[in-house]
């Protein structure tokens, strides 16, 4: 999705609109160490630590922010 942008496609079981957590994992090709995401705030959802996403939906997120926006999968 670009220099700035990373996807990952999963199926999973459940409704539209159902919620998933996930957490990003970074590693970098000049010998910086492995780098899990730090501690997120997603507003409106519960506090976990992880970013939040929805079932059908494209979600939109920044690593190591708490910003979030979806966009409804075309079916």
């Amino acid at each position: 999705m670009g220099a700035d942008w990373w996807k990952f496609d999963a199926r999973m079981k459940g409704s539209k609109g159902d919620w998933f957590e996930f957490k990003a994992y970074l590693t970098f090709g000049d010998g910086r160490a492995p780098q899990w995401e730090s501690y997120i705030e997603q507003d409106g959802r519960p506090q976990t630590g992880n970013h939040w996403g929805k079932k059908g939906y494209i979600t939109f997120v920044d690593f190591n922010n708490g910003w979030v926006k979806f966009k409804p999968l075309d079916n």
